[in-house]
């Protein structure tokens, strides 16, 4: 069952990461189009990919630590003996997991207050944007735990 679900979520992943650059590029295509073809430029576009820019970072960010490409230096670890690497990553994932929390807290908080705020182009309220952050802080912990195996 857990290779189905692995299945799942890569195609979730490639799915959502092809939404959001085809998004992005016929965005700026339009902006471009607009701009220098027409002379009338889109005055949403550069906003809206901005957006779209920030939600594809951080989902990103999840997408590659869940696959463990995220860079590191693992000479160290390598060297360490299997308990003491065993530690060092536990601990690893405590402090990923404390920051996460917090990152949760404070960026729910935070979207919360910038739901007042409505962007000028777009209309969409500031705080939809900084959702990312919790969202992005939930998937990490989840990522963390569900992957015990996995040194950080």
């Amino acid at each position: 069952m857990p290779e189905l679900e692995d299945r799942i979520i890569n195609v979730a992943e490639k799915i959502t990461a092809t939404v959001c650059v085809v998004s992005m590029v016929v965005v700026l295509f339009l902006q471009v189009f607009t701009r220098y073809v027409l002379r009338n430029p889109l005055y949403w576009s550069e906003e809206l990919a901005r957006i779209i820019l920030i939600w594809s970072v951080f989902l990103g960010a999840v997408f590659s630590f869940r696959a463990g490409t995220h860079m590191r230096i693992d000479i160290l670890m390598k060297r360490l003996p299997p308990r003491l690497r065993m530690a060092v990553n536990l601990t690893s994932k405590t402090i990923v997991t404390v920051f996460s929390v917090v990152l949760v807290i404070h960026g729910s908080i935070f979207s919360s207050k910038m739901m007042r705020i409505i962007a000028p182009a777009t209309k969409i309220p500031t705080g939809i944007i900084y959702l990312v952050l919790p969202i992005f802080a939930c998937l990490t912990v989840i990522i963390v735990w569900i992957h015990p195996s996995r040194e950080l």
